[in-house]
């Protein structure tokens, strides 16, 4: 079997926000940024397509010349950018090849614009919700064009039946090694830990949140407890200074931070698809205290939900002053179990390999 396989990689899809915000507001114009005026210049050329898509569109006579030059039996579009490459007004035109084309969604990526829209206000709320518009007419001819969709979780496999109507979605997680024993937590006081990327807009709203109304008062009544702040990407918004703060950025092994921590945190109020940061947390054995949105498409029991799953400030106060060492062992046990059930490599890669055996009547190796 030929496997073309395309990747989008989100890696700086922050920059492409910050050109929203630039376009009208002409303080945020980075005039000594080569690669903002680059994106900008792409954005005009295609503007019925998504800031964050239409820089994907370099290169596209080279990605379709590739698609005729050689066989192929499926194309995996890995990420929703890359179909850009194939757009035509805004919208996904199949490549005109007998290869079944697979779109791999990591998310729902119009719902990350029309959170994001309504988290603001004015001109930069208006200009945000254009960009899901743009961004639901390219999603949507990907999703339909595609012969089969495999979205993270159940709940975006259901949100893009709603969006876009049927097709044959397969419900495929991310895959997750669990491989690793449980860390034990020899650590005093109470030691949180974030890891992500810090230039992230989710990630990066969220901890400015937490730190600005959640941490002042947690810290006030329990002196005992830390946080380390761990991720690559632009950090200088965050406080020099904090009583109980370390921001570490990038760490070449994350077990021994993990090691010494007891809960996770990952206060996250837009966004879609799944977390993984807390799939890797759970991997070592570490719950983590997040919101609804934090935790949406991961399937976690109600039960513990309860505990860890907060939306408002009262409430994650609340949690983290009352939160013992206890609770945070228990909860961590918890999601590996039910984490690493679902998130197995070979458990998550059966529906797609599932897929490929009834498509093309072959037995796919699972290894």
């Amino acid at each position: 079997m030929c496997l073309a396989p395309f990747v989008t990689s989100e890696s700086r899809q922050e920059e492409d926000f910050g050109i929203c915000e630039a376009l009208w507001d002409i303080r945020k114009i980075q005039l000594s940024n080569p690669s903002f005026w680059r994106k900008l210049v792409w954005s005009f050329r295609h503007p019925l397509l998504p800031f964050t898509a239409s820089r994907f569109c370099e290169g596209a006579s080279q990605l379709r010349a590739l698609l005729r030059e050689e066989h192929w039996d499926l194309v995996v579009f890995d990420g929703l950018h890359m179909a850009a490459a194939f757009s035509f007004f805004g919208l996904f035109q199949k490549p005109a090849i007998e290869a079944k084309i697979v779109y791999r969604a990591h998310n729902v990526e119009s719902q990350i614009w029309g959170r994001l829209a309504r988290r603001k206000s004015g001109v930069l709320s208006m200009l945000l919700k254009t960009q899901e518009i743009l961004m639901k007419r390219l999603e949507g001819s990907v999703v339909r064009s595609s012969d089969c969709c495999l979205p993270v979780s159940r709940t975006d496999g259901t949100l893009f039946q709603s969006f876009y109507g049927s097709n044959d979605f397969r419900g495929t997680p991310v895959g997750y090694d669990f491989s690793g024993p449980l860390l034990e937590m020899t650590s005093l006081g109470l030691n949180l830990l974030f890891v992500g990327r810090l230039d992230w807009r989710p990630n990066r709203e969220g901890l400015e949140w937490f730190l600005e109304r959640v941490w002042p008062r947690v810290r006030e009544e329990r002196p005992d407890i830390e946080l380390k702040i761990v991720g690559v990407g632009d950090s200088s918004w965050l406080p020099s200074e904090m009583a109980g703060v370390k921001v570490l950025g990038y760490v070449d092994d994350l077990r021994p931070v993990y090691e010494e921590s007891h809960l996770c945190i990952a206060p996250l109020f837009f966004g879609s698809g799944t977390r993984v940061k807390i799939i890797e947390a759970a991997s070592y054995g570490r719950g983590t205290l997040s919101t609804t949105i934090g935790f949406e498409g991961l399937e976690i029991g109600e039960s513990l939900l309860a505990f860890i799953q907060k939306d408002t400030e009262s409430a994650w106060v609340e949690a983290l002053l009352g939160v013992k060492r206890g609770d945070c062992s228990r909860w961590g046990t918890t999601l590996y179990t039910s984490l690493r059930a679902r998130h197995d490599p070979k458990v998550a890669a059966a529906p797609f390999l599932s897929w490929i055996q009834d498509t093309f009547m072959v037995t796919p190796s699972s290894s």
